[in-house]
């Protein structure tokens, strides 16, 4: 596949998606190569390990949550975090919480 084609599939992938992890970009065809010169390119923002955005995403308060979702697919947001999401405290969290629900 050819390097525009790459850089095309990502750019339209990220376009959908303005926070994404490692695994979804390769599922849909982009590859690792792809990616990381994405990233040196400033096309692509690593946020952490295996997580990635558009470098033009909006940064608000929630993108915290996003990126807390993205990394723990079965979370969910607890305590302040989630008040603050529901707008029932006017406290800021000082951290994103979530907690992992255990199935039996």
């Amino acid at each position: 596949m050819a390097a525009s084609k790459q850089q095309h599939l990502l750019r339209d992938y990220i376009a959908e998606h303005p926070i994404v992890r490692f695994h979804e970009l390769r599922r849909a065809g982009i590859f690792a190569m792809t990616i990381a010169r994405a990233v040196e390119a400033g096309e692509l923002v690593r946020l952490s390990r295996g997580l990635y955005q558009r470098p033009d995403a909006d940064l608000d308060t929630l993108q915290a949550l996003a990126e807390a979702a993205k990394l723990v697919p079965q979370g969910v947001v607890a305590l302040t975090s989630a008040l603050a999401f529901h707008g029932l405290t006017d406290q800021i969290p000082r951290e994103v919480r979530m907690a992992v629900s255990q199935k039996d």
